[in-house]
């Protein structure tokens, strides 16, 4: 499912979880995070390992974050070519 608005559009299977928004043409783009959920801690190793292979840089390996959540929150974060900060993560519910 796809919503588009002006210069906005959503992203998603039922409802947009994903926004995207065109920047001003005087505006340079700035780096942004974006997180990616796991469906386990396996995968986020593999994202990581995956993304280093392909050029991406080391940004916090993978590992339990306790600082970010009372239940286990596993993640890794890498920084893409063009300085963005992804995401994957494994939060047990």
């Amino acid at each position: 499912m796809i919503h588009a608005h002006d210069r906005l559009i959503g992203y998603a299977s039922d409802y947009p979880y994903l926004w995207l928004k065109a920047l001003p043409e005087d505006k340079a783009p700035t780096p942004t995070h974006i997180a990616i959920d796991a469906i386990d801690s396996q995968s986020v190793d593999e994202f990581c390992y995956t993304a280093l292979k392909v050029g991406g840089k080391d940004n916090g390996g993978p590992g339990i974050r306790p600082e970010m959540s009372r239940q286990p929150y596993y993640s890794a974060f890498i920084y893409d070519p063009d300085g963005n900060n992804i995401e994957a993560v494994c939060v047990k519910k």
